[in-house]
């Protein structure tokens, strides 16, 4: 399948499950954990499905802590089930979704564990207000008390670092 067709059916993939799931949420189990802000859900009768975890962005591949992330979303949902609130699909043909392990947002979990930034130009566009607010408590927490990558002196946001990397 060539580049651009793959793109279209993990498009349509996406358009489907949301379309699925529009009065609720995605149910399965996390198969696999691709960085630390993406994982593989697999639901019983359908297709894995790529979760892209909404409002927050974790270190890239190669950038400091971005090992560290991978394995702080693995330690809290790798063979777990999970539901997802899915909002949107993105470019890459995954699900854009906040992720729950039975009441807790992992999503805001990784904010409060520093192993992620609260990705509030996105947010502020389609995170509710009291949602948004938990968010930046949870990263305001990490960075206060110095968790992860809030150790370093000067911590190199993700999307400064895919701007320098010209992604």
């Amino acid at each position: 399948m060539t580049p651009p067709a793959a793109r279209l059916a993990g498009l349509f993939l996406v358009v489907a499950s949301l379309a699925a799931s529009a009065a609720g949420t995605l149910a399965g189990r996390v198969v696999d954990v691709i960085d630390g802000d993406t994982l593989t859900l697999q639901r019983t009768g359908h297709p894995p499905l790529r979760i892209r975890l909404a409002f927050v962005d974790a270190p890239e591949r190669g950038q400091a802590h971005w090992r560290q992330a991978r394995d702080g979303l693995a330690e809290r949902v790798l063979g777990r089930r999970v539901q997802v609130r899915p909002l949107s699909g993105d470019r890459y043909g995954r699900v854009l979704g906040q992720v729950w392990l039975a009441r807790t947002d992992i999503n805001c979990a990784l904010l409060g564990a520093g192993l992620a930034w609260h990705d509030v130009h996105h947010a502020q566009r389609i995170q509710g207000g009291a949602s948004f607010a938990r968010y930046q408590s949870a990263q305001h927490y990490a960075r206060s008390h110095r968790l992860g990558l809030w150790r370093q002196s000067r911590p190199q946001a993700p999307w400064r670092y895919r701007q320098r990397r010209g992604r």
